[in-house]
C-alpha cells in the first residue's frame, strides 16, 4: 500500500496495512432512566427492563483500520447499530407523559461511530518463541445517537427521549500480545467528565473490550471474538420533559478481519 511522506510521519504509519472487519455484536442494555416535567423533575428512576427492554439483541457494524500490522498503532473507524424491542413492560412511576403502572411497549435505538488514533509506547518480542507484547495510547472520539420510545399500550400515547453527542473524547489505552496465529487485545477508553463535544452526555463514562483472534495460516484473514462493555450517561430535554439516563451495554462481539 502506498503512503505519502506526510502520512508516514505519523507514528504507526511507516509501513501501514488496511483491514476491514464486518462485525456482529450481541449486547444487552441495562440501567436506569427517569423523566419528568420541567421544572420540578421529581419522578423516581426506574429500571430499563421494567419498561420492557430486557433481552440481548443483535447489532450490525464493522471496523476499518489503517496502521501497523499488529493493529496496535494507527487509525481506526468503527460503526455499530443496535435496535431493541422486547417484551411488554410496566412503569413503576410516571415517566414523562406515561403514568405509573401503565403497560408499556419500549423501543431502544443506538447508533454509534467511533474514531480512534493510537501510538506505540511499548514493543517487545521474544526472538526464540515469537511471543510478542505491545501497548498503545491515544484518543478516541465518539458520536452516539440514542433514542428511547415508550408507548402506553392502553392509550397508545408515546413518550420519547433522544440523547446524542457530537464528538465526545475519551483517553484510550490498548494492550495486546500473542504467539503465532493467536493474539489477545484489551482496550479501555475513559471520559473523565470532559464536556467538549459531549452535548447531552454527562459525567464520566467508559468503554472496555477484550478480543481474542486467530489468523488463518497463509491467508490475510482472521477470526475474532470477545466481550465489550460500555456506558452512556446523559441529561437533556424532550419537549416539556427533562430526562436523565445511565445505561450500560455489554455482551459478545464476533467478527472477521480481512487484511489488504
Amino acid at each position: 500500500m502506498v503512503c505519502t511522506a506526510a502520512c508516514q510521519s505519523w507514528p504507526g504509519l511507516a509501513e501501514p496495512v488496511m483491514t476491514l472487519s464486518p462485525q456482529l455484536s450481541l449486547l444487552r442494555p441495562t440501567g436506569d432512566t427517569r423523566m419528568g416535567p420541567t421544572p420540578g423533575h421529581t419522578n423516581a428512576s426506574q429500571r430499563l427492563r421494567r419498561l420492557g427492554v430486557t433481552d440481548r439483541d443483535e447489532g450490525i457494524g464493522g471496523k476499518l483500520t489503517y496502521g501497523d500490522e499488529d493493529g496496535i498503532a494507527g487509525f481506526e473507524f468503527e460503526y455499530l447499530k443496535l435496535e431493541f424491542h422486547d417484551d411488554p413492560g410496566t412503569t413503576t412511576s410516571d415517566w414523562g407523559a406515561i403514568p405509573a403502572f401503565a403497560a408499556t411497549d419500549a423501543r431502544l435505538h443506538l447508533e454509534e461511530y467511533r474514531l480512534r488514533y493510537l501510538v506505540d509506547v511499548l514493543d517487545y518480542k521474544h526472538e526464540d518463541t515469537g511471543t510478542w507484547f505491545k501497548a498503545g495510547v491515544g484518543l478516541q472520539l465518539n458520536h452516539r445517537e440514542l433514542r428511547l420510545t415508550v408507548t402506553d399500550i392502553g392509550t397508545s400515547s408515546a413518550q420519547r427521549l433522544e440523547a446524542r453527542d457530537i464528538a465526545s473524547p475519551q483517553a484510550a489505552v490498548r494492550l495486546a500480545g500473542g504467539r503465532g496465529p493467536v493474539a489477545l487485545t484489551a482496550d479501555l477508553a475513559i471520559n473523565g467528565g470532559w464536556e467538549l463535544g459531549s452535548r447531552d452526555l454527562e459525567g464520566s463514562y467508559y468503554d472496555f473490550s477484550v478480543l481474542a483472534s486467530y489468523t488463518l495460516e497463509g491467508q490475510d484473514l482472521a477470526l475474532y471474538g470477545g466481550y465489550r462493555r460500555f456506558q452512556i450517561r446523559a441529561e437533556g430535554h424532550s419537549d416539556t420533559q427533562l430526562y436523565d439516563l445511565d445505561f450500560t451495554f455489554d455482551g459478545w462481539v464476533l467478527g472477521v478481519r480481512f487484511t489488504f
